[in-house]
C-alpha cells in the first residue's frame, strides 16, 4: 500500500516525519490493535524490529509532499526485500480508496499535537531506544547509544566523544 498526500508546514519542519509517524502509529493501533515501533528518521517497525512500512517527505513551496508506504498484508510473496520486513496485518485485506481516506482523515485530525508531545510520543515508540546503533551518512560513520532525539528530530547519541547530534543518515542497529 502507498500513497501521498499534500502536509501543512509546521514550525519545526524537520519534526515532521517523527510526527508522521507517531500518527500513523496511533491509527494503525486504534483501528486495527497492531503495535508500531518506530525507526529514526523515518520508518516503521513492527514490534520484532522488522520494517512494515517508511516515510518520505519533500518540501514543496508552502506545503509538504508526503509519501507513505506500509507493508499491509501478505499479498507480495514474490516480491524480493532487501532488508528484514514483516507485514502489519496477519490477513489479506483489500485496500480500498475508504482505507486511505480513513487514514488521511485520522493524520489531519491529530496534526496539532505540539513538538514536546511528537518527541515524548516517538521516544516512546523508538524501537532502538537506549540500544547500540551506527548512523551512516556518506563518508562518515557515528556509533553509540541512541538516546533520544532532540529538539529538531535529530538522532541523540551518546559515545566516547559524548552526546553527538546526527541530523541525517541511515541507522543501524
Amino acid at each position: 500500500m502507498a500513497f501521498s498526500f499534500s502536509w501543512p508546514l509546521r514550525d519545526n519542519l524537520t519534526l515532521s516525519p517523527l510526527q508522521i509517524g507517531v500518527l500513523l502509529k496511533k491509527f494503525f493501533f486504534s483501528s486495527f490493535q497492531k503495535k508500531i515501533s518506530l525507526k529514526w528518521p523515518n520508518d516503521l517497525l513492527d514490534i520484532h524490529g522488522k520494517k512494515v512500512g517508511g516515510i518520505l517527505i519533500h518540501h514543496f513551496g508552502e506545503c509538504l509532499i508526503v509519501g507513505v508506504g506500509i507493508n499491509l498484508n501478505p499479498d507480495t510473496e514474490n516480491k524480493k526485500f532487501d532488508y528484514p520486513h514483516s507485514f502489519l496485518l496477519d490477513t489479506k485485506m483489500a485496500v480500498t480508496q475508504s482505507l486511505y481516506e480513513e487514514i488521511y482523515s485520522y493524520l489531519l485530525h491529530h496534526q496539532n499535537i505540539n513538538d514536546e508531545e511528537i518527541k515524548r510520543e516517538w521516544n516512546q515508540a523508538c524501537f532502538h531506544l537506549n540500544k547500540k546503533v551506527l548512523i551512516i551518512d556518506e563518508e562518515q560513520k557515528i556509533e553509540g547509544t541512541f538516546i533520544g532525539i532532540g529538539a529538531l528530530g535529530e538522532a541523540l547519541l551518546e559515545n566516547q566523544q559524548g552526546i553527538q547530534k546526527v541530523y541525517a543518515g541511515s541507522l543501524r542497529f
